[in-house]
């Protein structure tokens, strides 16, 4: 897992705890896990490739790679 991002210019709060797939800054798939994230993204934007990220309790992100946290 990397460093936490920078902050997002969204509400994280309904998505704590939670993997968020987003596209031009937009959430379009959640899940429990990183590939539930991505496939739920996957099946509202197939053309385009979607940026997995976790949101922990504190609001903050981190980037996916590949490993549940």
């Amino acid at each position: 897992m990397s460093e936490p991002d920078s902050p997002l210019p969204i509400d994280l709060s309904p998505y704590l705890h939670r993997w968020i797939a987003l596209v031009r800054g937009r959430v379009v798939g959640v899940g429990l896990t990183a590939e539930q994230a991505e496939r739920a993204a996957k099946r509202v934007r197939p053309k385009e490739k979607a940026r997995v990220v976790f949101v922990d309790g504190a609001g903050r992100v981190a980037e996916d790679e590949g490993k549940t946290p």
